[in-house]
């Protein structure tokens, strides 16, 4: 068996701009819905919801931007991930037509040297705008 290979700087920065975007989505879920965005359900924690993309996050034009993610429970990231229509359906419901053409188009960006730095400190303070209650 191989040994692991080291995480680059890049991919460990990748990586905690992935939990800090995944927190703030399930702790957005929870203050809108208390639970998850599809089915509604009740969860006394954001740690209980999943963090589900639209599209890909091997996409960076659209892998931190907040519409192409919902919070929601486990059975129902399961769900739209082998539903693609019903993904479709419930993403367009969810933003409305108007976003998800939006976002739709962003996704066929490609983006080249994204602002790690930027990415961090704006999901570091809507993290702290949605425990401060602004």
């Amino acid at each position: 068996m191989l040994p692991k290979r080291k995480k680059t700087i890049r991919q460990k920065t990748i990586d905690r701009l992935d939990g800090l975007f995944s927190e703030y989505i399930r702790r957005l879920a929870m203050k809108l819905e208390h639970g998850c965005q599809r089915c509604k359900s009740f969860k006394t924690d954001w740690k209980q919801l999943q963090c589900a993309h639209f599209h890909s996050r091997r996409k960076y034009s659209t892998r931190w931007h907040p519409l192409n993610s919902a919070g929601v429970c486990g059975g129902c990231h399961m769900f739209l991930d082998s539903h693609a229509i019903e993904k479709v359906a419930f993403f367009r419901a969810l933003l409305g037509e108007y976003e998800f053409d939006k976002l739709n188009i962003a996704a066929e960006f490609v983006t080249h040297g994204t602002d790690y730095a930027t990415v961090e400190l704006y999901y570091k303070e809507k993290l702290k705008e949605l425990e401060e209650g602004i």
